[in-house]
Parts: C-alpha cells; sequence; structure tokens
C-alpha cells in the first residue's frame, strides 16, 4: 500500500473499494479501512509517525488499532469535517467498522488469543501469548 507521502507499508488488514486498485496485484492506494496488531516493539510508532502517514490518504476513512497485550480496539474515524474521532472499546463492548458497516462483539476479535485473558482477570501480571 502507498500514500501520499510515497512510503509504503503492510498493515494487518486493509480494505480497499476504489475501482483504480482493483488491476494493481502488488500495491494499492486507496484504503478506506486499516487495521494494525500493535506489538511492544511496534505501538509508538503505529500510534505516531505511521498513523500521521494513514492520516495523509485521502480516501481513509477509518484506522483500527489492536492491542496485544489486552483487550483493547482503538477505532480512529474521520469525520466528514476532515477532523479524527478517537473510539476505544474494550472487554464487553461491540465494535464497529463504519467504513465496512462490520460489528462485533470485541471478544470475538481475540477468540483463542490467551492475552485476552489479563482483562478479564486483573490479578494476572502478564499477557501469555
Amino acid at each position: 500500500m502507498s500514500n501520499t507521502a510515497d512510503c509504503f507499508f503492510y498493515p494487518e488488514v486493509f480494505v480497499t473499494c476504489h475501482p483504480g486498485d482493483a488491476g494493481e496485484p502488488q500495491m494499492k492506494r486507496h484504503p478506506s479501512l486499516i487495521v494494525e496488531v500493535l506489538s511492544e516493539s511496534t505501538a509508538a510508532y503505529n500510534r505516531g509517525a505511521k498513523f500521521g502517514y494513514y492520516r495523509q490518504i485521502p480516501s481513509l476513512t477509518e484506522c483500527v488499532l489492536i492491542e496485544t497485550e489486552r483487550m483493547t480496539v482503538d477505532v480512529f474515524r474521520r469525520r466528514p469535517d476532515g477532523q479524527w474521532l478517537f473510539l476505544s472499546s474494550g472487554v464487553g463492548q461491540t465494535l464497529e467498522f463504519a467504513s465496512i458497516d462490520f460489528q462485533c462483539p470485541i471478544e470475538a476479535i481475540y477468540e483463542d488469543v490467551r492475552c485476552a485473558e489479563i482483562s478479564l482477570n486483573p490479578e494476572l501480571p502478564h499477557a501469555v501469548l
């Protein structure tokens, strides 16, 4: 995937419905949704500089950051005025990705992932992958 700053990124998941992307097998330029799974070594970069590059993509309407240390999913959604709305979901909440008309319980995202146990049991000292 490329953006207006001529940077190339490989997010975990992205969605594009732009007809120009259909014929491009190696690079997509018009994502509407980008999903990144955070790790200890990538979290700061994904939340900072990388999200700064992503915000420059005119077609992008949602950027999703999935935590691995706790059951938390952050959604950044571009509003019609161009401002970004921040939504954070945790245990017992429903995720919504408006750009693709998708909803599910947050627990479905973490199904079979043992690190989610830390959010359900705060006495556990560390997440275990």
